[in-house]
Formats: C-alpha cells, sequence, structure tokens
C-alpha cells in the first residue's frame, strides 16, 4: 500500500499516525482478531527477517478494541508472552499444583499402618537408699529430752533409792 493511501486510511479512521514521515517502507496489517493473538505471529516472523537482513521493525501498533495506538515497547511485550491456551495452562498448573501435593500426602498418609503405641508407663518410683539420703535424715535423731514435769520426778525416784 502507498504511503499517502495509508494516510488517508488513518486519517478517516481518526488514527494520529503520520505513514508519510517514515523515510522507509511499511507494511501494515490489518486483523479481525485481538491484538494478542496475532502480536507473537507478527514478531516471530519479523524476527526471522531481521535476521537475514536486519531491516524489519515494529514502529507502532493501532489497537481498534481499544482505540489507542500501542507503542512499539509494549507491542513487544505483548508478542513475546506466551499463547492464551499456554497462560490458562500454567494459571490452572498454579491452582491444581498445591491440591495434588496435598492429596498425594494425604493418600500417602492413608496408605500407612498405623501405629499402636502402649501408653508410656510412669517408671516406679523406688525409696531412696541410706547412702541418697540427706544427711538429716541418715543420722539417728537425739532423744528429746523430757517434759519438766516429767524430768523431776525422775530425779526424786533417784533420790529415794
Amino acid at each position: 500500500m502507498k504511503k499517502r493511501l495509508l494516510a488517508l486510511a488513518l486519517k478517516d479512521a481518526s488514527i494520529e499516525f503520520d505513514a508519510l514521515q517514515q523515510k522507509t517502507p511499511l507494511a501494515t496489517i490489518f486483523s479481525p482478531v485481538e491484538l494478542s493473538e496475532v502480536a507473537g505471529t507478527i514478531y516471530r516472523f519479523g524476527k526471522q527477517f531481521a535476521d537475514k537482513d536486519g531491516k524489519f521493525d515494529v514502529l507502532g501498533v493501532y489497537d481498534n478494541e481499544a482505540s489507542a495506538l500501542v507503542s512499539r515497547e509494549d507491542f513487544l511485550v505483548i508478542a513475546q508472552l506466551p499463547s492464551r491456551e499456554v497462560l490458562l495452562a500454567q494459571v490452572m498448573g498454579g491452582i491444581t499444583g498445591p491440591l495434588r501435593a496435598f492429596m498425594s500426602i494425604v493418600d500417602q498418609l492413608s496408605k500407612k499402618e498405623p501405629v499402636n503405641e502402649a501408653p508410656a508407663a510412669e517408671p516406679a518410683v523406688e525409696a531412696p537408699t541410706e547412702a541418697e539420703k540427706p544427711a538429716e535424715e541418715a543420722a539417728p535423731a537425739p532423744e528429746a529430752p523430757a517434759s519438766e514435769e516429767a524430768a523431776p520426778a525422775a530425779s526424786e525416784e533417784k533420790k529415794e533409792e
């Protein structure tokens, strides 16, 4: 398409892009599908063509659905994304991955034999031996003096004898 015809068509569509200012040949792609569906194909074609001659570049993109120009950098980001199906598969994998791991753990635990452990018996407490007793308990207690009433009576009995 000639640049003058492209400039007239874009002006009619109220798209602000002056094709006449470009010094290099221009290619225009019209697609009825969403930008994300064709961006990858255009990018791969351009990359393959640029490797041979080094003269292919995307200047800009007009997204009819958004009614806005998309910059070259934004186009490259969109073009390098995986396809819609791959992105959906990645999202579903991210959601189902932890669930599968949990189900695997539950399955492994259900296949394990139950462990029947008897309750642990409390160790019997043994009486301490003479060597283990504290010094206060091991020594014999001195005889307690008799009460005051009993002491004079005992001394009187000795006198009478």
